[in-house]
């Protein structure tokens, strides 16, 4: 009768056991799910954000040449301000994996290592970009005002003068060589950005075809 009984909470625990497994499967899959959402989601919006940075550095780099020539600045270039590209990376399955400890289901031990990873990198841009935007959105205070003094000084009705007013301020000339160089840096953090995410991406992408 001990052994029926002993036989039985063997049993019990070895079903049960098997049920948790099947959950924690289906929660793994869930996260990977979410996680190539995610990826997919940062990157669509990566590569917007990659080549409108490009377009702004050229951007910048034609308006201070046409500054510091002599050649007519055509209206249509219009007041370029100093500007990053706006990103919300989506970061909310990486987090979940990583601040709830549920970062055990994954099974896929490069995966598990790469989200730790990338996460850190990722996190680390971001928290670049925003240094980069306090910078930017002083330069860009400071910019205004220059702008203001030469609107003022030559006339011109508000709110902005033309861009041919602008021309000779070398403090308006200064002030589009730190914007090319903040976006050029920005350029680099958006890539290396680019990267992780892709890497995260190839390996998740990995992981579920593994799974199937």
């Amino acid at each position: 009768e001990l052994v029926v009984v002993f036989l039985g909470v063997l049993i019990a625990l070895a079903v049960d056991s098997m049920r948790q497994s099947r959950l924690e499967s289906k929660r793994e899959l869930a996260y990977m799910g979410s996680l190539q959402s995610d990826m997919n989601h940062a990157s669509n919006q990566l590569d917007s954000a990659i080549a409108r940075t490009r377009t702004i550095v050229s951007e910048y780099v034609a308006f201070r040449m046409h500054l510091q020539s002599d050649l007519p600045i055509p209206d249509s270039f219009g007041f370029t301000p100093i500007a990053l590209v706006g990103l919300s990376m989506p970061m909310g399955t990486l987090d979940a994996l990583l601040q709830t400890g549920d970062l055990n289901l994954i099974t896929h031990d490069q995966l598990r290592s790469e989200i730790i990873v990338h996460s850190a990198s990722l996190r680390s841009n971001v928290a670049n970009r925003a240094l980069l935007h306090s910078v930017v959105m002083d330069a860009l205070a400071e910019l205004l005002v220059v702008v203001e003094e030469v609107r003022v000084a030559k006339g011109h009705p508000p709110p902005l003068p033309t861009p041919e007013a602008l021309r000779g301020e070398p403090r308006v000339t200064a002030s589009y060589l730190l914007g090319w160089q903040i976006a050029r840096q920005d350029w680099d953090v958006l890539n290396d950005m680019k990267e992780s995410v892709q890497t995260l991406l190839q390996t998740v992408q990995s992981a579920l075809e593994s799974r199937r």
